[in-house]
Parts: structure tokens; sequence; C-alpha cells
């Protein structure tokens, strides 16, 4: 990806942020946070996804979101970034 189409990326990310926060359902907000959070994930920028699910409001979709990210770092073979993860927000996990 190039960095015109990370910027770009980027921007579209933080308006749909805007809009995700002004939901008021929390499980369509999880729902819109999780996928913020998968594209963030996925552009590498993982300080930038827990961000967005610490912006959860429920404890029990807080932890899922953790939980979803933690998987993907796995998946992505980022180990140590998962027990990081864990170590400072392990009342969700």
């Amino acid at each position: 990806m190039s960095q015109g189409e990370k910027g770009e990326s980027l921007e579209l990310i933080k308006e749909s942020l805007k809009v995700a926060s002004k939901m008021e359902d929390s499980r369509r907000k999880y729902e819109a946070y999780s996928e913020i959070t998968k594209a963030l994930i996925n552009q590498g920028n993982i300080e930038e996804s827990t961000k967005v699910a610490s912006a959860i409001t429920n404890d029990r979709l807080k932890s899922k979101a953790y939980r979803e990210i933690s998987e993907r770092l796995m998946f992505q073979g980022k180990k140590g970034r998962v027990n990081r993860i864990n170590c400072r927000d392990n009342r969700y996990l």
C-alpha cells in the first residue's frame, strides 16, 4: 500500500470512528469498532486498534474486542504484541 493510499485509508477510518462514536446501540457500535480495529491491525496499527477497543463501554463487548485483536495478532505471528496487550488490559481478557 502506498503512502497516499495509507493516508486515504486512515482518513476513512477516522471518519468511520466519528460515525461509530455517535451510535447509541452498544451492539452496533461494537460491530463498527470491531471492523475498524480489524482494518487498523491489517495496516499494522496495533496501538490505535487497542485505543478503539478501549472506547467500547460495554465490558463484555470490550473483552470480546480485545480477544479478537489478540487472535488476529496471534494469527499474524505477533505473540509478543499479544502478551503486551494482555498485560496492559488484563481486566478485559
